[in-house]
Order: structure tokens, then C-alpha cells, then sequence
């Protein structure tokens, strides 16, 4: 209970009465949030108690502000609302809880989670681009684009007759060797020529790629960053 003194179970516990059910998880030390798992005890609390499916709410603090925002991009259809405070998630998934209304709240002077966390998780698939205007950036081959991924920006599917996308690129971000599950799936693109079901992957729906190109020669620098050898 020491971890929850700024909570509702906390009130709870010295007499408060909440007209609501309040469910309040907490994470096992030392480990971090399974979405699936809180998932999970959500079902079976609306199997268990009389809830209004209609009105579920999800709000959480630091970690539990992460674990909104995993929830909320996880299972959009499952919340009314959704109140992360000082949390993060990540952007590419944001556009799955476009629809769900949103309350963020996050110190700007926050020194154990940046407010950019808060920041980021804007929807960056579908911005406001009112008043703006769309640049197309023609390139020839062997060109260099070098961008801000938090700007607005996107990629069309392949529908030429014979060329490889541009947007045919190995991330310059290192894989993180401590998420195999993604480690294995970078890889796996890799090999297979596929690309990341994201919407801002719109990828080759006639796989001409992947049956007239071959798979990328890495460099040793390439395996490193593409996460098929180790930095160490």
C-alpha cells in the first residue's frame, strides 16, 4: 500500500466510498508491464462484477502511465477514456486510439520520465496539417534522406513497374539486444524482405521486391545495428 499514498486505494483504505469499481494491478519488482496479462484481469473482472462495459476507464502513474498507453494502443475498444500521467508508449502505435478520448498529464520539470514521453505518443500517423502543405522529396539512387522521425512524414506502397521502394532501408536505429522478440522480428524482415505491419508501412502489395530483389548484404556494422550479432 506504500506504493499507492497518491491513489484511489489508498483513499479507499482510509474510508473513502467510490460509487465505481476501482482495480489497481500492481507490477511484480524488478519486472515490467504485460499488457496481455492486465488484459486479462480486466476480462475477468467484467465476468466477475456487475460493470458497464460502455464506461471503462484507464488511467495510471509512471509506470502505470506506460501501461495505459500499452493498453489503451493494445485494445482502444475496450475504454471510454484514457488519463496516462507521466507515462509513455510507443508513437507508431498511436494511431490505433485515435478514436478514444484522451487526457495526458506530465510535469514539464519531470526528471524521471521526460514530458517528451508524453509528447511523442500524439497520434503521429494522422497530424494536424491544417494550414500546411504535403512536400514530395524526389531522389535518385544513391541519395542520402536524412530526417526528424517525430516530423510528419510517411511512405506510399510500391506500385512501379520495376524499382525498389526508397523507403527500402535497414533502421539506423540499434537493435535492442534485450528484446528478443523484437530482435527476432527486425531479422525476419530482414530475411524475408517483408516489411513492419504498421499503418506507416503501407509495404509492397504485389511482393515485386521480395521475388525479383535479393536479401541485403550486411556489413558488420549492418548485423550489428540490424540485431543479428551482438555489440558484445
Amino acid at each position: 500500500m506504500d506504493q499507492l499514498s497518491a491513489s484511489a486505494p489508498k483513499m479507499i483504505a482510509q474510508g473513502r466510498d467510490f460509487p465505481f469499481v476501482v482495480v489497481s494491478p500492481q507490477c511484480p519488482k524488478d519486472e515490467w508491464w504485460a499488457i496481455d496479462a492486465l488484459h486479462d484481469l480486466l476480462n475477468e473482472i467484467v465476468e466477475t462484477y456487475r460493470i458497464d462495459t460502455a464506461r471503462i476507464y484507464v488511467t495510471g502513474l509512471s509506470m502505470g502511465g506506460y501501461a495505459t498507453w500499452g493498453l489503451a494502443c493494445t485494445y482502444p475498444e475496450r475504454f471510454a477514456a484514457v488519463i496516462p500521467i507521466c507515462g509513455g508508449g510507443d508513437p507508431e502505435k498511436a494511431s490505433s486510439m485515435k478514436e478514444v478520448p484522451t487526457w495526458v498529464f506530465h510535469g514539464a520539470k519531470d526528471e524521471a520520465v521526460p514530458l517528451q514521453q508524453s509528447q511523442k505518443d500524439r497520434d503521429p500517423m494522422h497530424p494536424d496539417i491544417t494550414g500546411l502543405s504535403v512536400a514530395n522529396i524526389e531522389m535518385e539512387a544513391g541519395d542520402l534522406l536524412i530526417f526528424n522521425s517525430l516530423l510528419a512524414h510517411g511512405v506510399r506502397p510500391n506500385r512501379s513497374k520495376d524499382r525498389i521502394r526508397m523507403a527500402q532501408y535497414i533502421s539506423m536505429h540499434p537493435a535492442e539486444e534485450n528484446n528478443e522478440v523484437e530482435r527476432r522480428e527486425r531479422i525476419r524482415l530482414w530475411r524475408e524482405q517483408d516489411h513492419p505491419q504498421r499503418d506507416a508501412f503501407p509495404g509492397d502489395p504485389r511482393e515485386w521486391e521480395r521475388n525479383h530483389a535479393e536479401t541485403a548484404t550486411l556489413t558488420e556494422l549492418g548485423e550489428k545495428l540490424l540485431g543479428l550479432k551482438s555489440w558484445y
